[in-house]
């Protein structure tokens, strides 16, 4: 007579939906955004200003997709391999807060627009710095280490 035993079953949490869902969302409204000038234009082929445009362009790009490949790792419950990763997740943020402001400041240079560029640098250049900002906190330590699970 044998016995067998059954796998652990994994119950599906709201946040195992909610964010991956999100982060599919934010990709379809990027790519939505930036079809016909980035992506459906060839990216690397696309008419840019410059190459610092395009690198702004692939790197917060990858952030993007960074995001979708680290929720769906957490929701498929393999945290361990998502915490490895995360070291992507704290050299990405700063080097996309550098790109936006070199970007930023390259467009105000080239557009030579009547408006003063300390004027368009006053909503552009916060909203930049309060994303960074509130980036900040996802990486320091936890006061208290997470629950393990025993799956």
């Amino acid at each position: 007579m044998s016995t067998t035993v059954a796998a652990p079953t994994r119950t599906l949490r709201p946040d195992d939906i909610f964010f991956p869902a999100m982060a599919v969302l934010i990709l379809v409204i990027v790519v939505t955004g930036f079809g016909q000038s980035y992506f459906l234009a060839g990216m690397i082929r696309a008419k840019l200003p410059n190459a610092l445009v395009h690198i702004h362009g692939a790197i917060f790009t990858t952030w993007i997709f960074f995001f979708l490949f680290q929720t769906s790792l957490v929701a498929a419950h393999r945290v361990k391999l998502h915490m490895a990763l995360g070291i992507v997740g704290v050299i990405l943020p700063p080097v996309m807060l550098i790109l936006g402001v070199l970007t930023l400041m390259d467009s105000i240079r080239r557009a030579q627009l009547d408006i003063p560029p300390e004027l368009i640098l006053v909503g552009d250049l916060e909203n930049l710095l309060l994303s960074s900002s509130s980036q900040r906190g996802h990486y320091l330590p936890a006061a208290t280490p997470p629950p393990t699970s025993a799956f």
